[in-house]
Parts: structure tokens; C-alpha cells; sequence
């Protein structure tokens, strides 16, 4: 689905958000998906997050809502 530039800079501007809950070195940046599924299936994630403790998944599940 493609966004028109106003979705994308919003889009862009809530990833970069993101750092401030999850170090930056925890991020990846359009990891495809596929590679975290059982059928190997799926397109790329705009970010996925790997918090290392429960404090960070608590932030980070926040953060989405």
C-alpha cells in the first residue's frame, strides 16, 4: 500500500519516536519478516524492536498503544 507524503512523514516521524523507547542498535530497519515466521513468509517490517528486558517490552508495548 502506498502512502501519500503526508502518511509517510507522520509515518517516518513515529519511527523515530521509537528510538527514544528502544537504543537505536535494537531496531531493524526494514527486516523482513520472513525471517521471524514459521512459513518464511511476510514483507518488511517499516521497524522491529528487540527490547532485552521487561522494562523495555513495557515501553515499547506503551509506546504502540
Amino acid at each position: 500500500m502506498k502512502m501519500n507524503p503526508a502518511e509517510k512523514s507522520k509515518s517516518q516521524h513515529v519511527l523515530r519516536q521509537l528510538t527514544q523507547v528502544i537504543p537505536e542498535h535494537r531496531i531493524a530497519w526494514d527486516e523482513p519478516m520472513s525471517q521471524h515466521t514459521t512459513f518464511r513468509i511476510g514483507v518488511p517490517a517499516d521497524a522491529l524492536g528487540i527490547p532485552t528486558s521487561d522494562e523495555e517490552l513495557q515501553r515499547v508495548l506503551a509506546f504502540c498503544r
